[in-house]
């Protein structure tokens, strides 16, 4: 295809060229706490994300803790925006301006997995395990830890501050519960409070979270999650739990 058409084969990217190459970038970018959203058109090339820019939009989200809602009406808005400029510009006769990407400001994150790289780790700050269950949020299947013997996906909850730091012995384990039955687990600042939670495809009751039992994710799964890798042909989306 990039010989046959050359130039005149155009991607609209769902990130900030150079800097954000690679896939699953609302993911990363939630991630990463960046509260806001680039799209990029360029050509393209042989190498990943690497062909001269064309038009570029950037805009910051309104929301403290974004979600891949937020995110996606951005992308939507912002691409609307890049063709409306591309098509435009066409009809008026304007010369495109290509303008190379500085190959030495690329960054490219991988493409995430959520069965295989959405792993919690308790040792993680609460602020931390937030992003991470919003990265790996719907439609995706939600990141996931244990149960005892149950892999559970947990699909939201929030950070709460508490006065005094425990000790990592504590790490996972359910400490309380609010007036939702939101559940109370302490990480290494703060408690991270889950507020939904499925088990297989169906919604799990917080009720059965019971204080005083851990929630843990094995060493040998936290570790594979963070090196291994699955192509984009091969992911899935996740329809939300049936209660």
């Amino acid at each position: 295809l990039i010989r046959r058409f050359g130039s005149n084969l155009l991607n609209i990217h769902h990130g900030d060229l150079p800097s954000e190459r690679g896939s699953t970038t609302a993911s990363h970018r939630i991630m990463n706490g960046k509260n806001s959203v680039g799209v990029t058109m360029h050509i393209i090339e042989k190498g990943i994300d690497s062909g001269p820019i064309l038009y570029k939009e950037n805009e910051a989200i309104s929301n403290e803790r974004p979600t891949h809602d937020d995110m996606n009406d951005l992308h939507t808005k912002l691409s609307l925006h890049v063709v409306n400029r591309f098509i435009n510009d066409l009809i008026s006769q304007k010369p495109l301006k290509p303008i190379s990407q500085n190959q030495f400001d690329s960054f490219y994150l991988p493409q995430l997995y959520t069965e295989l790289n959405g792993a919690i780790n308790w040792s993680w700050t609460a602020d931390q395990i937030d992003k991470f269950v919003r990265a790996f949020g719907q439609p995706f299947p939600g990141a996931y830890t244990f149960y005892g013997e149950k892999k559970i996906n947990i699909f939201s909850g929030h950070p709460e501050s508490i006065d005094n730091e425990l000790h990592p012995f504590y790490y996972g384990r359910i400490v309380g519960k609010d007036e939702n039955e939101g559940t109370k687990i302490v990480t290494s600042k703060g408690l991270f409070v889950v507020t939904k939670v499925a088990f297989g495809n169906q919604e799990y009751p917080l009720k059965k979270l019971k204080v005083s039992r851990v929630l843990h994710t094995p060493i040998s799964i936290l570790e594979n999650a963070k090196v291994e890798t699955k192509r984009s042909l091969e992911m899935t989306l996740h329809r939300t739990p049936e209660k």
